[in-house]
């Protein structure tokens, strides 16, 4: 399924933005909620202290960045928000 595909995409990231391997069974996808954009959310808190980061927003824009180059740049990202 595609939540699998995400996660190893998320996995991935974690991998190429931080050097940290990140087991799939940490990425929590949820749906997201109908007055957001998207059909899964990824919240990004509990790894913040894991990165070295404070701001919840640079996190989630690096993870997005690894996705997308993971996919060779098949992949919008947006302010935290990553669209196939």
């Amino acid at each position: 399924m595609i939540d699998i595909v995400i996660k190893q995409l998320i996995c991935e990231a974690f991998k190429e933005q931080f050097g940290i391997g990140v087991d799939e069974d940490k990425v929590v996808l949820t749906s997201t909620k109908k007055e957001f954009k998207g059909d899964y959310t990824f919240v990004v808190f509990p790894f913040m202290q894991l990165c070295g980061l404070k701001n919840p927003v640079e996190l989630a824009n690096k993870i997005g960045d690894g996705c997308k180059n993971s996919l060779g740049g098949e992949l919008q990202c947006d302010k935290g928000l990553f669209e196939f």
